[in-house]
Order: structure tokens, then sequence, then C-alpha cells
């Protein structure tokens, strides 16, 4: 574990500013015993964080790098946003919630020839040319107008894991990760970060306070998209993960607080149905009003329920 002190993800309780995963103000991380120190997991992944104009933030500007390079068009980093990206992995078990990867990618202009590449630092604001422990390694790929990012050695004796990418307050995206995908490999690999991985560890997150105990066990990532399926959520159209309620954000130790009604509201629906109460869950989703979600949504939700029914029917018989 890092000697650095860092502070647990805060989590939404129902009257107190929360965030990712359950912390105490000040409340440093505690340091890794050696049973725990046995094997790890290497994290690869991507995410499609591409600088934007300044002059116009919903112009993606990602392709058009490699044509300004090539017509020698001398361009500045501060003329986009984005171009300092963070990646950070955390690791959840019974005895706290661990810091276990952290590393920021940059990038800039080479000279004479104003190609666009990309460097990492570690905590130290040293370059680093390769992950290893406790550092994360980004390389921004033009050609996929993305970040490939290395997250290695991570210690595999942990119950869940969440990946945050993020380049200010806000996340870009957060991929939940539970100890039955870490089993047994060496290496997980995610092609593409995306909404739907944001929304299931919005879920995750939310799940471990703000919503009092309405699991009696922790949550598993089979648990929620069996009911939140990403056929449904990809009817349910943009989606994003909530403001960043921070007061204070540090991008070396980062704290995301989630305050939102839609997620609580979609927990106590799937604790109904990780008990297989399905009636009483679309009594549930009859009487509430979710909370950006339309009507079309909703009725997903109702049909969704008619055949976890069927499932279950079919499982006795």
């Amino acid at each position: 574990m890092s000697k650095h002190k860092s502070k647990y993800l805060a989590f939404p309780l129902l009257c107190l500013c929360v965030g990712m995963f359950l912390s105490a103000c000040g409340k440093v991380s505690q340091p890794l015993s050696p049973e725990q120190q046995l094997k790890s997991v290497d994290f690869v992944y991507s995410a499609a964080v591409r600088p934007q104009s300044v002059a116009a933030p919903n112009n993606v500007v990602g392709a058009a790098l490699t044509k300004m390079a090539s017509n020698s068009k001398k361009i500045t980093a501060l003329s986009f946003q984005d171009t300092q990206v963070y990646a950070a992995v955390f690791g959840y078990n019974n005895t706290g919630t661990y810091e276990v990867s952290w590393g920021k990618g940059e990038l800039y202009l080479t000279s004479p020839t104003d190609n666009y590449r990309s460097r990492t630092y570690d905590k130290n604001d040293f370059q680093i040319e390769q992950s290893s422990l406790e550092k994360t390694k980004l390389t921004y790929d033009l050609s996929k107008q993305g970040w490939q990012i290395e997250s290695k050695k991570i210690k595999n004796n942990f119950d869940h894991y969440l990946i945050a990418v993020y380049s200010q307050k806000n996340p870009k995206f957060i991929r939940w990760v539970d100890h039955n995908s870490v089993s047994g490999n060496s290496s997980i690999t995610i092609p593409d970060m995306s909404d739907y991985d944001s929304f299931l560890a919005a879920l995750f997150i939310t799940s471990k306070s703000a919503t009092g105990n309405l699991f009696e066990q922790s949550l598993t990532r089979q648990d929620v998209t069996r009911v939140f399926t990403d056929r449904w959520f990809n009817g349910i159209g943009a989606y994003q993960l909530p403001d960043n309620q921070s007061k204070k954000f540090d991008v070396k130790h980062p704290v995301f607080v989630f305050n939102r009604t839609l997620e609580v509201q979609l927990l106590k629906l799937l604790s109904l149905c990780v008990t297989d109460d399905f009636d009483e869950a679309k009594i549930y989703i009859q009487s509430t009003r979710f909370e950006g979600l339309s009507r079309e949504s909703v009725q997903g939700l109702l049909r969704r329920m008619d055949e976890l029914k069927i499932e279950k029917r079919a499982r006795k018989s």
C-alpha cells in the first residue's frame, strides 16, 4: 500500500455528504497486511476522454489533432480542455477501502514537428514509462481518440474494485469490477469504458450507504445487470454520472460525492428483485415517480419484472 495518505471515497448518506466507498473525514487508508500482498492482477482498459476545444466545448477535436500536426499548425495545450487525464483504482473489502493505483496522463506538443504525444506521471510528479505497483500508465492513442491505460500489480484479494477516469472534479467514467471477474485471472481487459459501466458503478457506490440496510449481502455485478440490462439502459437516453458535490477536490486523492434520487430509487427496486419479490417490485415501480426516466423506460422496468418472474418459474420447474 502506498505510503501516501489517501482519503476514503465517500458515499452519499441520507443526511450526510458521502461519496465513493464508505469513508470518514480525514481518515487514511490502512496498510495491507502480508497476507493481502500475495497475489495480483493487471487491469488493462481504455477510456474515450478526448481533448475538446475551449472555444467550442462541444466540438470534440481529437481527430483534428493529426490534421493540425500534418499542416505544421502551431497549437498549444492551453487551446484544449482535458489534456490532463487521471486514472485511479480503488479496492474494497470488509476491512476498508484502499487506493491501490494512480497515474496522470498528459498530452503535449513535440517540437519542431508539432505532433501530439502523451506522457505519464506518478504522485511524486516523476515521469514513468510503464505501470508498476501503485502506478498507472496512460497512453493517448490518436488513431482511437482515447486513452489506453494499464494499472498493474493490483492486489486481487479485494471483494470489489472501482476504476475512475477523470480530468477535473466530475469523473468521466467509472468501472465496477467485482471479485467474480478477478478470481483466477492474472489480467483483466476492459476494451472501452462505457456509460453503462458508469451507471452500474454509480449504483454500487450508492448501495454502500445511501440506502441504509437494503441489502443483507454485498451486491455483485451480476445482481445489478440481471435487473438493469444493457438493452434497457440503452433505451433510457443519455446518462451522466451525478455531479460531484465534494467541496474539496484533490486530483491526487479524489473524492466523488454522489447524492442523487434516481440511483437511490433504482436501488430500492433492486432490493426487491434480489429476493425475487417481483410482484412487490411491480407495485413499487407503479407507485414511484422515477427521477429522469421516461414513461417508456418505466414500462421497460415493468416488462423486465414479468421476464424475471418467468425465469423464476423456469428455475423451479
